[in-house]
């Protein structure tokens, strides 16, 4: 296995919720291993510290409004013990917290082995270029919050020419993904789950295990429905339920009584390979029925004085949605004579990407 030079795009690290993805420790680990050589920008370590601060900062925000929610208007669930210790938040100070994560994501890159390179060898009249004519990563927005995008990509295309070696970008950013670079070594991936399947799909000692997986998995189809089915169908519920609060047609949603319809396994990535166990990210389409109930303010009036809404009625719904979902896998493997058997042993984790009705 040739050892791959990776770069982390700041999209690709925030996608994974920084420390907590899976897939980023799995590739992680793969450095440490000196597997791999993964990479950072100077641009893209400062640009993570950055999205961690205002990430903590935006939760904090949003943790103290859903504290004050649970004291003010549930706290008769206090008189409940199961209840009790979710009215009590850890006394932390958000500076604290976004000194602790970032202290912990530098650990993290000095520990994993992952190298910090400058982008001291760009020419910045060739970005301003990319910037006028419209060119990717700025696209025909010209946006200027793509510029540390801009010098990040040409830095690490322009170390790839002067290196001659294979190099990849990770980065889920659009006007990234469709940047045109002038080395044919120069590759940009929109996921980690397609990266760590090229790593892992290019280990000899697993070639043929490797082809039996991807030929064998769409088979087993109906026990990841089943799975999907007694463990998770009110979790993938609840997963498009938090997308349909954001929707101003949807006030006050509530859902009831879903039930999952249907399963295709789209797409196999291997994210970790061993002589027994396979760990894989399948891309899967869901269809998922739903009953939803939400306010109908058509013929409501609000009273100013007494500050609320009368005459709500409550519309009822039933949905069927296409979902779009991640989900991380475990395949046990083993082999008895010339014989191999590959059975689902469970999902770990489920991502929902996206809905439509």
């Amino acid at each position: 296995m040739k050892i791959e030079k990776i770069y982390l795009d700041t999209s690709t690290i925030v996608a994974e919720n920084f420390l907590a993805g899976r897939k980023l420790k799995e590739l992680a680990a793969l450095s440490k291993a000196g597997k791999i050589d993964l990479r950072l920008t100077t641009i893209t370590f400062d640009e993570v510290l950055k999205k961690i601060s205002e990430h903590t900062t935006e939760s904090f925000l949003k943790l103290n409004k859903a504290h004050s929610l649970l004291n003010n208007q549930a706290k008769i669930l206090k008189n409940i013990p199961e209840y009790r210790d979710s009215f009590n938040f850890p006394d932390y100070e958000v500076t604290d917290a976004i000194k602790k994560i970032q202290d912990d994501f530098k650990t993290f890159v000095k520990e994993n082995n992952i190298k910090i390179f400058p982008v001291d060898n760009v020419d910045i009249q060739s970005v301003f270029n990319q910037y006028f004519e419209g060119q990717k990563p700025f696209g025909p927005g010209k946006k200027k919050s793509e510029f540390p995008d801009a010098f990040v990509v040409k830095s690490i295309e322009n170390r790839t020419i002067t290196d001659n070696k294979s190099t990849i970008l990770i980065s889920g950013d659009p006007d990234m993904k469709e940047y045109e670079s002038e080395s044919d070594l120069f590759e940009i991936y929109d996921d980690i789950s397609s990266v760590l399947d090229r790593i892992n799909s290019s280990i000899e000692e697993y070639e043929e295990k490797i082809a039996f997986i991807k030929s064998t998995v769409p088979i087993e189809t109906n026990a990841v429905e089943q799975y999907l089915d007694k463990n998770y169908t009110d979790g993938i519920a609840m997963l498009v339920h938090d997308k349909l609060l954001y929707d101003a047609d949807y006030p006050d949603v509530e859902y009831d009584d879903p039930s999952i319809k249907g399963v295709y396994i789209d797409n196999i990535d291997i994210i970790k390979i061993e002589d027994e166990a396979v760990q894989l990210n399948l891309s899967i389409s869901v269809i998922l029925n739903i009953t939803i109930s939400y306010s109908n303010y058509d013929f409501a009036s609000y009273d100013r004085e007494d500050g609320r809404w009368y005459n709500v009625e409550t519309t009822t719904e039933h949905k069927e949605y296409n979902l779009d979902i991640e989900a991380i896998t475990i395949f046990m493997c083993e082999e008895d004579g010339d014989t191999t058997y590959f059975d689902f042993e469970e999902i770990e984790e489920i991502n929902l990407i996206d809905y439509t009705e």
